[in-house]
């Protein structure tokens, strides 16, 4: 009996995830995109989430999505997509998006690793490469915003309101609109199992070894952090070579 009553619900499942995928595709096509479906089936949607597609973005307009089975999407998830750009959204196995976070695509790419955990109103944003390995945390309110490219490594955790940025605008001093002035990337590298404390903000360029911990409030500037260390000031500074307990 159990295994029946399992079996209509996965099927409801997989029918709530499939209808979502139907207005997707419309949503879409109606802004000059196409969508491709890689895997769909075993995804659990508490809700459907928000679509958003925009007539905007450069390439071929193919967008390409990838649930793996065990995914679970909370309640007022928004997904925003450039639909004339070139996009991936891949959603690994037993990966979770909670309330109200905010995927956007804008004709980039976001990959986000197995079991990871993206929080209540976090937003990822790519229009570059954005790649989270397994098990990684993105908590309450954090930004991630890629521009060029953006890789988090396995177990790193987020804490709240943390931002890392890959890119930079040039404003100088001019009447010229900000939006206007050209981007200036540079690729930022998180090795594995860092930890981000509340308010923390990486800047592009920014390259931080493993096991390494930077402190509430820092600002991590661009340039290359050693593993094990403590990242603490704004602008951070290495004030501490953290010591593994034997």
């Amino acid at each position: 009996m159990r295994a029946v009553v399992r079996n209509i619900r996965d099927a409801w499942l997989d029918w709530r995830t499939m209808r979502w995928l139907v207005r997707l595709r419309f949503e879409l096509w109606r802004n000059g995109g196409r969508l491709k479906v890689a895997r769909w089936r075993g995804v659990k949607m508490a809700a459907k989430p928000r679509i958003r597609t925009l007539p905007l973005g450069s390439g071929s307009g193919l967008t390409t999505l990838r649930l793996d089975p065990g995914v679970m999407i909370g309640h007022g998830t928004i997904v925003e997509i450039f639909a004339q750009g070139d996009n991936v959204l891949h959603l690994r196995e037993s990966s979770r998006i909670y309330e109200g976070a905010r995927l956007e695509l804008r004709g980039g790419v976001i990959d986000v690793g197995e079991r990871c955990m993206v929080h209540d109103h976090a937003v990822l944003k790519s229009n570059g490469d954005l790649i989270l390995g397994e098990d990684v945390r993105v908590s309450y309110g954090s930004c991630i915003h890629c521009s060029d490219h953006i890789e988090l490594g396995r177990y790193t955790g987020l804490a709240e309101y943390v931002t890392i940025v890959d890119s930079d605008h040039t404003p100088d001093g001019s009447d010229i609109p900000l939006d206007t002035h050209p981007i200036v990337t540079d690729p930022v590298f998180i090795e594995p199992n860092v930890f981000l404390a509340r308010g923390a903000l990486v800047l592009r360029g920014s390259r931080i070894g493993r096991n390494s911990v930077v402190a509430a409030n820092s600002v991590v500037r661009r340039g290359e952090y050693p593993a094990r260390c403590l990242l603490a000031g704004n602008p951070a500074e290495h004030v501490k070579q953290l010591t593994p307990r034997s």
